[in-house]
């Protein structure tokens, strides 16, 4: 119920998106199904810096 309205909600907020694979991984991280992978070694070197 919940996942569901949050989908509608971003659906009705969301109309110009450009293409359906950016609403889906909006939809996802929303929806926290979805979490983007990060390169460590990348960040310990923005931190040091």
């Amino acid at each position: 119920e919940g996942i569901n309205n949050k989908i509608k909600v971003l659906k009705r907020t969301a109309y110009g998106y450009r293409n359906y694979s950016h609403f889906r991984d909006r939809i996802l991280l929303m929806t926290r199904l979805y979490v983007p992978q990060t390169n460590k070694k990348d960040q310990a070197t923005t931190y040091a810096a």
